[in-house]
């Protein structure tokens, strides 16, 4: 998502995002900090960081339209593929969709939103509302 500013287009992807989901079997939430970079030539670097563990994702990106596809690892062989989009209007949200190689290739969800490093993380079920709100919308419109 780009907006125009001033005779030229600002990129609303590179930031600070929390990010809020549930691991692979859905036992446990998790929460953490999303960095997204703009390079060159259209690349994006990210960079993930969890609350509780020491475990850093690293990926690279491209956009394809409105959403930001990313392939990415960390030092322990783990590897997979994201889907992140802007949710409604605003830049502030975006949902975000991930599978693991070595998983069980089910698509996993969670919530972001722009966030600056330097205040409080924002609460879980605040979060959490926009993508169920998004999902009824989705439900709603196919009706």
């Amino acid at each position: 998502r780009t907006r125009k500013e001033g005779g030229g287009e600002e990129d609303l992807i590179p930031g600070s995002y929390w990010m809020q989901g549930w691991d692979a079997h859905a036992t446990m939430a998790y929460e953490g900090n999303l960095t997204v970079s703009l390079e060159r030539n259209g690349v994006y670097s990210l960079r993930w960081s969890f609350e509780h563990g020491s475990q850093k994702f690293f990926g690279i990106g491209l956009r394809i339209g409105p959403d930001l596809c990313v392939a990415w690892g960390n030092d322990e062989s783990t590897l997979g593929v994201s889907e992140y989009v802007f949710v409604g209007e605003s830049d502030e949200f975006m949902e975000g969709r991930y599978v693991e190689v070595k998983g069980d290739y089910e698509i996993h969800e969670m919530s972001l939103k722009r966030w600056d490093e330097g205040t409080e993380p924002p609460s879980f079920l605040e979060t959490t509302w926009f993508v169920a709100r998004s999902w009824i919308t989705d439900v709603i419109s196919t009706v």
